[in-house]
């Protein structure tokens, strides 16, 4: 009598995966994946993860005694990819942080898959969870929350002074626990020895714990959606410069827009990324120059520790890990309170990041801050950061100065040099100021928000004639308001009134001068200047760009601007 042939190992993998598994699915992007049952709990494995790859080795183990063969275990799972993508249901999956049906969930990424339910009404473990949560290499344990904490206890680790500053930070903490953004990046600035390494990783430490805490810059958009896809926050360590296209991708990743990459080892595969995720930033510098994104930006400046002050890492570490349960069990609460309290929340006018804007009130009201509290720091943030922005760029206190002006870039280039009281060469040598009309309109179109913000001048392009000759106007705050029919609020009188010709030119900023000359923006070869204040302005010796080190300084310390920031707090 013939003997029956003997199962494959492929065959053997399949039917014992088949049984096992709770369930093979793929997502919206076709992957398959796996749900299975470990020690009484389910864990979601996508079918080419290593994680996956174990358990299916464990099941063989047990139930043959002994280790499949590597093609084997590649076959079956090829076929069982099959499975998952033609019978079974898609569903999505989530890295940390998950919402559905008003309600978040957070991974606690413990051995038991843990996870967090999130409602008005306070908060709960459950298990199993109504979404699905995939675990990435790196990704720590968040720790066990407990009940009854507040966040007083926090605030002890945070190197952050002065209660504007604190109620910025919470808002952000607390903002990246949400599921769905626009997120705020959150910027820590201060010299050596303020802690900024040390607050960004209780940050991340508080929402999602990582091997790498804190990372190097990016060097290019693929590496920071491969950093994106791995973990829920992004946070990147003493930054000292910004480009272009990093700012555009961090702009992107924290308030939208998907990502697109040549897929690795492929003609025509992509890679595609299309999430938000909170971002968190630190560096010395004000290294974040560009408009869009230090609007998106909330920045908090860290003062140096005393040495009397200094706790030694292992201390610190040690008490912050005694206390993590009810530091997160506060955050919690506070979470439940803010999707209590948000529906309740009705702001007069709606400022950039209007949703964080909106969570920050919330969380104001069920910490019990003052009323009004949260949306004057944020408003004195942002106007700080605008007032910035312009000093950034050479020309910007002058357009003050060329308030009612009407006619095109080149007469306007012309009419600002003319205003400086500086030479052409002069300006040009200095590689800070707009070598052309359409340079300047560039400029100006990107920074025209920043004018209007402080107060200083409503920036308007047009077309006229039958040419469509192209048109810049530049017109009082106050004035182009009425012509809208708005009425304008005393602020914004105040600061028009302050933008009139009695500017002191101070065309560095404050901040520095670019040495390229293409949009103001400072950068690693910028002519570095002190904060306002300050009587000095330092040129680095190398006389980056065409500057002669040995030159003096283009402008003296009577050019020095100090109205830019006074402009921002009349405005706010």
């Amino acid at each position: 009598m013939t003997q029956p042939k003997e199962k494959s190992q492929t065959v053997k993998l399949t039917e014992l995966a088949g049984e096992i598994s709770e369930e093979l699915w793929h997502d919206p992007q076709g992957n398959g994946w796996a749900t299975v049952i470990v020690k009484g709990h389910q864990e979601h494995w996508r079918l080419t993860s290593q994680g996956f790859r174990r358990w299916l080795r464990s099941k063989f183990l047990d139930a043959f005694g002994g280790v499949p063969g590597r093609q084997a275990e590649q076959d079956a799972i090829g076929l069982l990819e099959a499975v998952a993508y033609y019978k079974g249901e898609v569903h999505d999956v989530y890295t940390r942080v998950a919402g559905l049906a008003g309600r978040v969930y957070l991974d606690l990424a413990d051995s038991a898959w843990t996870v967090i339910e999130i409602g008005p009404g306070g908060w709960r473990p459950v298990r199993p969870a109504p979404v699905r949560f995939r675990r990435s290499r790196g990704m720590l344990p968040l720790g066990v929350p407990l009940a009854g904490g507040n966040l007083d206890g926090l605030r002890r680790f945070v190197n952050v002074t002065g209660d504007a500053d604190w109620y910025l930070f919470l808002a952000c903490l607390t903002a990246a626990m949400r599921p769905t953004g626009p997120y705020p990046v959150l910027q820590f600035r201060g010299e050596q020895g303020s802690a900024k390494s040390t607050v960004a990783r209780v940050h991340r430490s508080l929402v999602d714990p990582n091997s790498a805490m804190l990372r190097a810059e990016p060097r290019e958009v693929r590496d920071l959606m491969i950093a994106a896809q791995s973990s829920w926050c992004v946070t990147l360590d003493n930054v000292s410069r910004i480009p272009d296209w990093l700012s555009d991708a961090l702009c992107r990743l924290a308030t939208g827009g998907g990502f697109a990459t040549r897929e690795l080892y492929t003609d025509d595969g992509e890679m595609i990324f299309d999430a938000m995720r909170p971002v968190v930033l630190t560096g010395i510098e004000d290294f974040v120059t560009k408009g869009d994104l230090r609007d998106r930006t909330a920045t908090i400046d860290l003062e140096p520790i005393a040495e009397t002050g200094r706790l030694a890492e292992k201390t610190l570490w040690a008490d912050f890990e005694a206390t993590r349960g009810q530091i997160l069990g506060a955050l919690l609460d506070a979470v439940a309170g803010v999707l209590a309290e948000e529906p309740n929340v009705e702001l007069e006018r709606l400022p950039r990041m209007a949703d964080f804007a909106i969570h920050g009130v919330a969380l104001g009201r069920v910490l019990g801050w003052p009323e009004g509290a949260f949306l004057d720091a944020y408003a004195a943030n942002r106007a700080s950061a605008r007032a910035v922005t312009l000093e950034d760029w050479a020309p910007a206190l002058l357009v003050g100065k060329v308030v009612g002006f009407e006619g095109t870039a080149t007469e306007l280039l012309v009419r600002l040099e003319q205003e400086s009281g500086k030479s052409r060469d002069e300006l040009h040598k200095a590689g800070a100021w707009p070598k052309s009309p359409s340079i300047l309109s560039n400029q100006l179109r990107r920074l025209a928000p920043d004018f209007r913000a402080v107060g200083m001048a409503d920036v308007r392009f047009d077309k006229v004639g039958r040419s469509r000759t192209r048109t810049i106007r530049i017109l009082p705050v106050h004035l182009a308001q009425e012509q809208e029919g708005e009425t304008p609020s005393a602020a914004s009188a105040a600061s028009a009134a302050s933008a009139a010709p009695e500017f002191e030119f101070g065309a560095d900023g404050a901040r520095g001068r670019r040495a390229d000359g293409a949009d103001g923006n400072a950068d690693g070869d910028s002519v570095q200047a002190q904060k306002p204040g300050s009587s000095s302005v330092q040129v680095p010796a190398d006389g980056a760009d065409g500057a002669d080190g040995d030159s003096p300084p283009l402008f003296s310390d009577e050019d020095f601007p100090h109205d830019l920031h006074e402009l921002a707090e009349v405005a706010v």
